[in-house]
Formats: structure tokens, sequence, C-alpha cells
């Protein structure tokens, strides 16, 4: 826990971090990163036109970043830390797909 925080708050002004320093806040913090690239991503998604292969490719999309971010995740499921490292992955992944998106929609 001490080397979660630590290494949260060294890395504090990265965009995929959060420095507070309890466990609840992390939680909050993280939660809100997330919440931020998930609000762009139903920004850009509804402002596409949804043939079935982006329709398929997406929910796809959806079920490999929850994997990957689970397999990503150091704490145990069981830890006060996991949501921490999922939500950062989330918000990570989900700014990485709008990104994707948006090319698609320029070519």
């Amino acid at each position: 826990m001490i080397g979660l925080l630590l290494t949260l708050a060294a890395a504090s002004s990265a965009p995929y971090s959060c420095s507070q320093s309890m466990t609840d806040e992390l939680i909050q913090c993280a939660y809100s990163k997330f919440e931020k690239a998930d609000a762009a991503l139903n920004k850009q998604w509804k402002s596409m036109k949804h043939w079935p292969e982006i329709t398929k490719a997406q929910r796809s999309w959806l079920a490999y970043r929850d994997a990957e971010c689970d397999a990503e995740n150091p704490a145990t499921p069981e830890g006060r830390e996991y949501p921490v490292h999922k939500y950062l992955c989330w918000a990570r992944m989900t700014d990485e797909r709008v990104q994707k998106l948006r090319e698609l929609v320029s070519q």
C-alpha cells in the first residue's frame, strides 16, 4: 500500500495517476479520470455512424479493455488498491480508444 502511494505521488503530474494519500481518495480520483475518459468516448461514439463492423469491434474492445486491465493490475481483486489501478487503466485505454475512433472517422 505504501509503495502504491509513493508511486502515485511521484507521478502526480502524469495524466493517469493520482496523488491523494488516502485509499478512498485515490479510488475517487482514479474513478473521476475514468469518468472523464468515458464521457469523451460516449461523445465520440454518438457522433459516429454505427455500421455493424464498428459496433462489433466496440463491444469486443470493451471486453478486451476490461481483461487487459485485469491482467495489468498488480493488486489482488480483494485489495484496496485494485480499483485504483483498474480505473486508471480504464481511463488510459479509453482515451486511447477515443483517439482511434477519431482516426477512423477521419479516414
